[in-house]
Protein backbone atom coordinates (compact mmCIF):
# COMPACT_ATOMS: atom_id res chain seq x y z
CA UNK A 1 0.00 0.00 0.00
CA UNK A 2 1.47 3.40 -1.36
CA UNK A 3 2.16 6.12 1.48
CA UNK A 4 -1.33 7.71 -0.21
CA UNK A 5 -3.21 5.15 0.26
CA UNK A 6 -2.46 4.16 4.03
CA UNK A 7 -2.66 7.96 5.18
CA UNK A 8 -6.55 8.42 3.16
CA UNK A 9 -6.95 5.16 5.08
CA UNK A 10 -5.93 5.99 8.78
CA UNK A 11 -8.16 9.50 8.09
CA UNK A 12 -11.24 7.41 7.36
CA UNK A 13 -10.37 5.27 10.53
CA UNK A 14 -9.77 7.36 12.84
CA UNK A 15 -13.55 8.97 11.38
CA UNK A 16 -15.07 5.88 11.74
CA UNK A 17 -13.60 5.84 15.36
CA UNK A 18 -14.59 8.78 16.40
CA UNK A 19 -18.45 8.73 14.94
CA UNK A 20 -18.17 5.08 16.99
CA UNK A 21 -16.90 7.01 20.16
CA UNK A 22 -19.77 9.61 19.76
CA UNK A 23 -22.49 6.65 19.66
CA UNK A 24 -21.01 4.72 22.82
CA UNK A 25 -21.29 7.91 24.47
CA UNK A 26 -24.98 8.63 23.66
CA UNK A 27 -25.31 4.90 24.47
CA UNK A 28 -23.94 5.28 28.13
CA UNK A 29 -25.47 8.78 28.68
CA UNK A 30 -28.80 7.22 27.97
CA UNK A 31 -28.41 3.76 29.72
CA UNK A 32 -27.14 6.29 33.08
CA UNK A 33 -30.35 8.22 32.97
CA UNK A 34 -32.35 5.22 32.17
CA UNK A 35 -31.50 3.64 35.76
CA UNK A 36 -33.25 6.56 37.31
CA UNK A 37 -36.02 6.66 34.92
CA UNK A 38 -38.54 8.92 36.95
CA UNK A 39 -35.48 11.50 37.65
CA UNK A 40 -34.54 11.12 34.38
CA UNK A 41 -38.42 12.01 32.27
CA UNK A 42 -38.89 14.49 35.30
CA UNK A 43 -35.69 16.72 34.77
CA UNK A 44 -36.38 16.00 30.90
CA UNK A 45 -40.37 17.83 30.96
CA UNK A 46 -39.09 20.18 33.14
CA UNK A 47 -36.50 21.47 30.88
CA UNK A 48 -38.65 20.92 28.03
CA UNK A 49 -41.02 23.42 29.48
CA UNK A 50 -38.50 25.63 30.60
CA UNK A 51 -37.05 25.99 27.10
CA UNK A 52 -40.85 27.05 25.67
CA UNK A 53 -40.75 29.72 28.00
CA UNK A 54 -39.56 32.35 25.22
CA UNK A 55 -42.29 31.11 22.83
CA UNK A 56 -45.16 31.50 25.17
CA UNK A 57 -44.01 35.32 25.93
CA UNK A 58 -44.06 35.93 22.34
CA UNK A 59 -47.54 34.41 21.99
CA UNK A 60 -48.66 35.90 25.01
CA UNK A 61 -47.02 40.24 23.36
CA UNK A 62 -49.04 39.26 20.19
CA UNK A 63 -52.46 37.92 21.75
CA UNK A 64 -52.15 41.35 23.77
CA UNK A 65 -52.11 43.36 20.80
CA UNK A 66 -48.78 44.22 20.03
CA UNK A 67 -45.94 43.13 18.13
CA UNK A 68 -42.30 42.99 17.47
CA UNK A 69 -41.39 45.73 15.30
CA UNK A 70 -41.27 44.15 11.37
CA UNK A 71 -42.23 40.75 12.63
CA UNK A 72 -45.28 38.81 12.30
CA UNK A 73 -45.58 36.24 15.24
CA UNK A 74 -44.64 33.10 13.02
CA UNK A 75 -41.30 34.72 12.40
CA UNK A 76 -40.69 35.37 15.67
CA UNK A 77 -41.53 32.07 16.98
CA UNK A 78 -39.48 30.36 13.79
CA UNK A 79 -36.52 32.49 14.90
CA UNK A 80 -36.95 31.14 18.77
CA UNK A 81 -37.51 27.43 17.11
CA UNK A 82 -33.92 27.70 14.94
CA UNK A 83 -32.53 28.92 18.25
CA UNK A 84 -33.61 25.72 19.85
CA UNK A 85 -32.73 23.35 17.12
CA UNK A 86 -29.10 24.55 17.09
CA UNK A 87 -28.95 24.51 21.25
CA UNK A 88 -30.47 20.85 21.08
CA UNK A 89 -27.71 19.95 18.91
CA UNK A 90 -24.28 22.13 20.78
CA UNK A 91 -25.48 21.79 24.38
CA UNK A 92 -25.89 17.79 24.46
CA UNK A 93 -22.96 17.24 22.43
CA UNK A 94 -20.32 20.24 23.99
CA UNK A 95 -21.47 21.69 26.69
CA UNK A 96 -21.02 19.02 28.73
CA UNK A 97 -17.61 19.37 28.83
CA UNK A 98 -17.02 22.60 30.68
CA UNK A 99 -18.62 20.68 34.17
CA UNK A 100 -16.01 17.80 32.85
CA UNK A 101 -13.12 20.50 33.16
CA UNK A 102 -14.20 22.46 35.57
CA UNK A 103 -14.20 18.90 37.94
CA UNK A 104 -11.09 18.14 36.70
CA UNK A 105 -9.40 21.71 37.30
CA UNK A 106 -10.70 21.65 40.95
CA UNK A 107 -9.62 18.29 41.92
CA UNK A 108 -6.26 18.38 39.94
CA UNK A 109 -6.66 15.40 37.95
CA UNK A 110 -6.95 16.92 34.36
CA UNK A 111 -3.28 16.07 34.04
CA UNK A 112 -4.86 12.21 34.13
CA UNK A 113 -6.88 13.21 30.73
CA UNK A 114 -3.65 14.66 28.57
CA UNK A 115 -1.63 11.27 29.40
CA UNK A 116 -4.38 9.17 27.44
CA UNK A 117 -3.10 8.51 23.75
CA UNK A 118 -6.18 10.54 22.53
CA UNK A 119 -6.66 13.93 22.13
CA UNK A 120 -8.24 15.40 25.25
CA UNK A 121 -10.87 17.92 23.91
CA UNK A 122 -12.70 14.90 22.24
CA UNK A 123 -12.13 12.69 25.99
CA UNK A 124 -13.16 15.75 27.30
CA UNK A 125 -16.45 16.04 25.20
CA UNK A 126 -17.34 12.38 25.24
CA UNK A 127 -17.07 12.44 28.88
CA UNK A 128 -19.57 15.26 28.85
CA UNK A 129 -22.61 14.14 26.79
CA UNK A 130 -25.61 14.24 28.22
CA UNK A 131 -29.10 13.48 26.78
CA UNK A 132 -31.30 15.47 29.23
CA UNK A 133 -30.21 18.84 26.98
CA UNK A 134 -31.79 17.04 24.05
CA UNK A 135 -35.29 18.42 25.29
CA UNK A 136 -33.94 21.28 23.49
CA UNK A 137 -34.14 19.91 19.85
CA UNK A 138 -37.38 18.65 20.63
CA UNK A 139 -39.08 21.88 21.48
CA UNK A 140 -37.39 23.30 18.15
CA UNK A 141 -38.52 20.12 16.47
CA UNK A 142 -42.47 21.18 17.68
CA UNK A 143 -41.84 25.25 17.48
CA UNK A 144 -40.63 24.58 13.62
CA UNK A 145 -43.56 21.99 12.52
CA UNK A 146 -46.42 24.31 14.52
CA UNK A 147 -44.78 27.82 12.93
CA UNK A 148 -43.87 26.82 9.24
CA UNK A 149 -47.13 25.46 8.00
CA UNK A 150 -48.64 29.42 8.71
CA UNK A 151 -45.37 31.06 6.82
CA UNK A 152 -44.63 31.13 2.68
CA UNK A 153 -43.41 28.05 1.71
CA UNK A 154 -39.38 28.65 1.56
CA UNK A 155 -37.63 28.39 -1.53
CA UNK A 156 -35.01 26.63 -2.61
CA UNK A 157 -32.39 29.33 -2.03
CA UNK A 158 -33.76 29.49 1.82
CA UNK A 159 -33.21 25.81 2.33
CA UNK A 160 -30.12 25.92 1.29
CA UNK A 161 -29.11 28.85 3.17
CA UNK A 162 -30.49 27.33 6.29
CA UNK A 163 -28.56 23.97 5.70
CA UNK A 164 -25.56 26.27 5.52
CA UNK A 165 -25.96 28.35 8.60
CA UNK A 166 -27.21 25.88 10.79
CA UNK A 167 -23.98 24.39 11.25
CA UNK A 168 -22.33 27.41 11.54
CA UNK A 169 -24.48 28.44 14.22
CA UNK A 170 -23.94 24.75 15.73
CA UNK A 171 -19.72 25.93 15.56
CA UNK A 172 -20.44 28.65 17.29
CA UNK A 173 -22.04 27.24 20.06
CA UNK A 174 -19.32 24.62 20.25
CA UNK A 175 -16.56 27.58 20.69
CA UNK A 176 -18.26 29.33 23.38
CA UNK A 177 -18.30 26.41 25.08
CA UNK A 178 -14.81 25.79 24.17
CA UNK A 179 -13.71 29.28 25.25
CA UNK A 180 -15.76 28.87 28.84
CA UNK A 181 -13.97 25.41 29.55
CA UNK A 182 -10.70 26.87 28.71
CA UNK A 183 -11.57 30.02 31.08
CA UNK A 184 -11.75 27.46 34.15
CA UNK A 185 -8.09 27.13 33.90
CA UNK A 186 -7.89 30.59 34.65
CA UNK A 187 -10.83 30.90 36.95
CA UNK A 188 -10.34 28.11 38.62
CA UNK A 189 -13.53 27.29 40.75
CA UNK A 190 -15.48 29.44 38.90
CA UNK A 191 -19.04 27.64 38.35
CA UNK A 192 -21.34 30.74 36.97
CA UNK A 193 -19.74 30.41 33.33
CA UNK A 194 -22.87 29.31 31.96
CA UNK A 195 -24.41 32.30 33.66
CA UNK A 196 -22.70 34.43 31.90
CA UNK A 197 -23.43 32.46 28.89
CA UNK A 198 -27.22 33.11 29.24
CA UNK A 199 -26.89 36.77 29.62
CA UNK A 200 -25.06 36.91 26.13
CA UNK A 201 -27.81 34.44 24.96
CA UNK A 202 -30.39 35.99 25.54
CA UNK A 203 -29.90 38.48 22.73
CA UNK A 204 -30.70 35.97 20.42
CA UNK A 205 -34.18 34.85 21.53
CA UNK A 206 -35.97 37.70 20.48
CA UNK A 207 -35.79 39.90 16.94
CA UNK A 208 -33.13 42.66 16.63
CA UNK A 209 -35.73 45.21 16.24
CA UNK A 210 -36.88 45.29 19.90
CA UNK A 211 -33.54 46.13 21.20
CA UNK A 212 -31.81 50.14 21.29
CA UNK A 213 -29.00 50.41 18.51
CA UNK A 214 -25.86 49.97 21.35
CA UNK A 215 -27.55 46.58 22.19
CA UNK A 216 -27.64 45.53 18.36
CA UNK A 217 -23.97 46.16 17.68
CA UNK A 218 -23.09 44.14 20.96
CA UNK A 219 -25.64 41.38 19.75
CA UNK A 220 -24.04 41.19 16.52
Amino acid sequence: MEAGDQTLYRSRSMKNWTLMLFIRSIRTSFAERAAYRGDFFLSFAVSFLLELVTPLVTLLVYRSGTSFPGWTMEEAMLIQAIFLLSRGIAFPLFFGMVWVVFDQAVQGSFEITLLKPRSPLLLTMLRGIDIEGLSRLLGGMLLVALTIGNLPKPSAAGWLAFGFFMPLSVLVLFSFALFMAGSLFVWIGNSRVFELLEAVLVFSRYPGSIYSKPSRVLSR
